[in-house]
């Protein structure tokens, strides 16, 4: 049996705010937007957070003190108030207190579900983000409210990435051209204004291949076929900026090269097994997923070592059954693992626990 302990939040998610104009020359307000939008969501979780004890729920109080020490707002930040720094990779995935203050929230409850895809939003991640937003909507029981401020980063999501695609494609259209020494140039300065933007990563390493041909004196071929389909072996330069793109976005099936695992399987688990299930989630906005659908993708995404995604789509399943088994606690040790291992004994000692106690972000 679990034991929830609610908090209540007691301001209402404002994700509206027109962002100040960077100073740079490439100016990118669709991030700035979205950014700052994550970083107001966070603030209201923080605030609801504060009522956790800390004796109880260790990890939250770790994670409140990191927050703060990076700039966080309790509550809504001041509308002119600058934007935060965040590394999502060290503050986020990587990171053993935030795994630990994440499951002593409910699994698979909404708003944790919200509160992870909006720090990864406030870092910048668009496309991490969008996925972990993705399947937040399949949470059930999911308050109005709580829906409409998973909607709406949602949106700030994909308008920055659907923003960063078409500066890619118009930077690509240079290679197209003949010229991808200035293709490689204009994704750059994509990448100063967003470093997170996938696509310009894997345009930039299709640029670099093809000045690994020019290197070798000859002919480069299409830069459609410059992919796995190249007949050099990837240079350092290449397979990093291949490496960088699937980091930016796990799903990106064309900064593969098949070699990513020992087994090099990952091309076929993503387009026979993740690419379709996923496609599912994508369609059903209305926790319409079956329970099956969730538990192949959950195994799909950790066969293909995608296991932030991998524990994602677990912890929606988990939270529609109510608690946690044997299984489910080998499967999470298993994700975190890759992860965050120093997190792995406190977890796993939290989910053991008779009866577990979670806490429950609600909105009044």
């Amino acid at each position: 049996m679990r034991r929830l302990v609610t908090i209540v939040l007691l301001v209402c998610l404002g994700l509206s705010g027109a962002p100040a104009r960077s100073a740079t020359a490439e100016s990118f307000p669709e991030l700035q937007a979205a950014q700052r939008a994550a970083w107001e969501t966070l603030g209201i979780l923080a605030q609801g957070m504060t009522g956790s004890d800390p004796r109880r729920f260790p990890g939250l109080d770790a994670w409140l003190k990191e927050y703060r020490s990076l700039g966080g707002f309790i509550g809504k930040p001041p509308q002119n108030a600058p934007l935060r720094k965040l590394d999502p990779e060290r503050y986020v995935t990587r990171s053993s207190t935030f795994w630990r203050a994440y499951f002593e929230q409910a699994p698979g409850d909404a708003c944790t579900l919200l509160w992870h895809g909006a720090l990864l939003l406030a870092g910048g991640e668009a496309s991490r983000a969008a996925y972990v937003l993705l399947l937040a909507r399949q949470a059930q029981d999911v308050e109005k409210p709580i829906a409409e401020a998973i909607d709406g980063l949602l949106e700030h999501a994909h308008l920055v990435v659907q923003r960063g695609a078409q500066r890619v494609a118009e930077a690509a259209k240079l290679h197209d051209e003949g010229d991808p020494a200035a293709s490689a140039d204009r994704l750059r300065t994509l990448i100063a204004a967003w470093p997170a933007n996938a696509l310009a990563h894997y345009e930039l390493a299709l640029a670099y291949a093809s000045r690994q041909y020019s290197d070798a004196g000859r002919k480069p071929p299409a830069r459609a076929r410059l992919s796995i389909h190249s007949d050099l072996p990837a240079s350092a330069e290449v397979a990093s900026a291949y490496a960088r793109a699937r980091a930016h976005d796990p799903l990106l099936i064309r900064a593969y090269q098949g070699n990513e695992t020992a087994a090099g399987d990952v091309l076929l688990v993503l387009g026979k097994s993740v690419r379709p299930l996923w496609d599912i989630i994508a369609r059903d906005t209305q926790a319409g997923a079956s329970d099956e659908t969730l538990w192949k993708l959950a195994d799909a995404l950790r066969d293909a070592g995608l296991a932030e995604l991998s524990l994602t789509a677990a912890q929606v399943l988990i939270g529609r059954e109510g608690s946690y088994d044997d299984a489910d606690r080998k499967f999470i040790a298993e994700n975190l693992k890759r992860l965050a291992p120093g997190a792995v004994e406190a977890v796993l000692k939290r989910l053991a626990q008779t009866p577990a106690q979670f806490i429950r972000l609600i909105l009044p």
